[in-house]
């Protein structure tokens, strides 16, 4: 799959760039601002998906339909479950539990609580695809 990552954060942009190459994707371009974005999607031909503003609050992946596209679905499940594994399952635990610690209101303890139990049920949920 061609892929091509819109992102600000510049470590972030080289985690999914990782992320993608390693699971067997030619990333095409790495945009740092989002009006660059036209340009490289002409420069580079449509790539097949790309990822928009992960960090932000409103991010955005948008995949190109391809009727023979069951390797690359294949592909993107498993940097799903590589992302939730590797990435945020690696630090959420932890951060839930010293935001559960520090919080000093019950909404941020059952907010940290449940976004820990989220990303846990959806690790299993992605084993089990």
């Amino acid at each position: 799959m061609r892929i091509m990552i819109v992102e600000d954060n510049a470590a972030l942009r080289q985690l999914l760039t990782s992320l993608f190459t390693d699971a067997g994707h030619e990333v095409v371009a790495q945009i740092e601002d989002g009006s660059e974005r036209v340009e490289a999607e002409i420069k580079h031909s449509q790539p097949d998906m790309t990822n928009t503003g992960v960090g932000q609050t409103d991010p955005q992946i948008t995949v190109r339909q391809n009727t023979d596209s069951a390797i690359e679905q294949q592909g993107v499940q498993a940097l799903k479950q590589r992302f939730l594994r590797e990435h945020l399952g690696a630090w959420i635990a932890p951060f839930s539990t010293a935001v559960t610690d520090a919080a000093q209101t019950a909404f941020y303890r059952e907010l940290a609580i449940f976004t820990a139990r989220f990303v846990q049920i959806e690790t299993a949920a992605q084993t089990l695809h």
